[in-house]
């Protein structure tokens, strides 16, 4: 994923966040005056908090996905990898 899908992601991630505080701070505040509207409110706030989960384990799979991409680069960069991969010990 580029450095812009990340950013996008993080970006999201901070306005899923800042809803979490919109709504925790409503209850708060200006309290529901029905459980049935409490209940609600705490199901808008469990649905984000699964989206913001998602965010993050995108943004955490992409960081590990790039690792993953440098080392093999590196790995391929190795006289030593060549050299077994020339010699057929390795597939590709």
């Amino acid at each position: 994923m580029p450095q812009l899908s990340r950013e996008l992601l993080a970006k999201e991630l901070e306005s899923v966040e800042r809803d979490i505080q919109a709504v925790e701070d409503q209850i708060a505040n200006d309290p529901p005056d029905t459980s049935g509207e409490l209940l609600r409110l705490r199901e808008i706030q469990r649905t984000y908090r699964g989206i913001a989960a998602s965010i993050k384990t995108a943004i955490a799979l992409d960081e590990l996905s790039q690792k993953q991409i440098e080392r093999s680069r590196l790995l391929d960069q190795s006289p030593c990898y060549r050299r077994l991969r020339t010699k057929g010990d390795l597939s590709e």
